[in-house]
């Protein structure tokens, strides 16, 4: 059989015809050629991946209003701020507590009353475990000659 009438019978039975491969020999090229090709370079953009860093609690006793932007700033940097009250009248420890209450809710973070007159504000991610919080007192508010105090502060009442 000639090679013609075997390619057609194998083509129509769904052999594809055989083709010579030729086999090049590779193409040596010299140093001044491989400088002069440019090579591409293909950046790829990479999505930034949050470093692990040690977490830290920042402690604050404000002496007045005007430190409550101190807090403020630790909420919005991702840090949980301690805040005792001790040291401020009622009234300004009220507008402290308010101020930072409306910073936790801005920030989706929550608060909680640890003992006193002292607590807890952290920024979203993460969680407060344990019984407790900004509503259980702030809705105890009573004015007591003319003066804001909650229960826990301790009474001026003469």
């Amino acid at each position: 059989m000639s090679k013609g009438l075997m390619d057609k019978i194998l083509s129509i039975i769904g052999f594809p015809e055989e083709e010579e491969e030729s086999v090049k020999a590779p193409e040596i090229s010299s140093p001044r050629e491989l400088k002069n090709q440019s090579k591409t370079i293909q950046r790829v953009e990479l999505a930034a991946v949050p470093a692990a860093r040690q977490s830290q609690i920042v402690s604050t006793q404000p002496g007045s209003f005007n430190d409550v932007q101190i807090i403020a700033n630790h909420l919005k940097s991702g840090q949980p701020v301690i805040v005792n009250l001790s040291q401020v009248q009622p009234e300004e420890a009220q507008r402290i507590l308010d101020y930072a209450s409306g910073v936790v809710f801005a920030l989706n973070g929550s608060a909680k009353k640890v003992n006193g007159e002292i607590f807890l504000f952290v920024p979203s991610g993460v969680d407060i475990v344990g019984a407790g919080d900004l509503r259980t007192f702030t809705s105890e508010v009573e004015p007591v000659e003319e003066k804001v105090t909650n229960r826990w502060f301790k009474s001026e009442t003469a």
